[in-house]
Order: C-alpha cells, then sequence, then structure tokens
C-alpha cells in the first residue's frame, strides 16, 4: 500500500493480508473520546424533541480496519484533495475532529 500507517500490522503494511479488523488499544478509544467530548453538541431534532437527550456519549468499544486496497484508495485521492487545496488561495479550515483529540490527529 501507498504510505500506510506505522501503526498497522506488518502483513497489511506489507499488503499481504486483504482485510483485517483489530479491537481499538485503550490509548485509541480514549483519543475517540476526547473527540466525542469535544464535537458533542446536545441538541434536539425533530425525532427527539419530546424525548430526554443524552448530555455525553462513552466509547465503550472500537474496531480499527487495516484495508491495504481501500487504503491506497484513499491515500491517492488524499494527494489529490491537498494538491488542489495547495493551488487554491485563501485559508485552510481545519475541520473539528482534528483539534479535538492530538493524539489521534497525530496519527
Amino acid at each position: 500500500p501507498l504510505q500506510p500507517p506505522t501503526y498497522w500490522k506488518e502483513s497489511s503494511r506489507n499488503g499481504t493480508t486483504g482485510h483485517e479488523t483489530l479491537p481499538a488499544t485503550q490509548e485509541e478509544k480514549q483519543w475517540l473520546q476526547e473527540v466525542m467530548d469535544k464535537t458533542y453538541k446536545k441538541k434536539a431534532t425533530r425525532d427527539r424533541k419530546d424525548g430526554g437527550m443524552a448530555d455525553r456519549f462513552v466509547v465503550v468499544s472500537a474496531l480499527r480496519s487495516e484495508h491495504p486496497e481501500l487504503w491506497d484508495k484513499y491515500a491517492k485521492r488524499r494527494r489529490e484533495v491537498m494538491a488542489a487545496c495547495k493551488s487554491r488561495s485563501g485559508t485552510f479550515i481545519q475541520p473539528k475532529t482534528m483539534e479535538a483529540s492530538a493524539g489521534l490527529a497525530g496519527r
């Protein structure tokens, strides 16, 4: 695969496996919890206006997908988008989720 993540299993990084789904580590779950906590908005919607609203969501479990073929498609498209952003004038707006967890963003 094209620049696969360093934290992937070696078989996934080398492309010798098709697809693996792995349980998230405790650290990854903490990062996801940070994203949930910093991006959640307690806002009623049409389907919930009569019911109670959650104050917070708690990450109980998460899975990480290591899929070399899909990663290649993602990495190629990411390059295209980065090139398009660099060619435009103006400021790049960073998504809130990137700011929500420094650990996850550092990946």
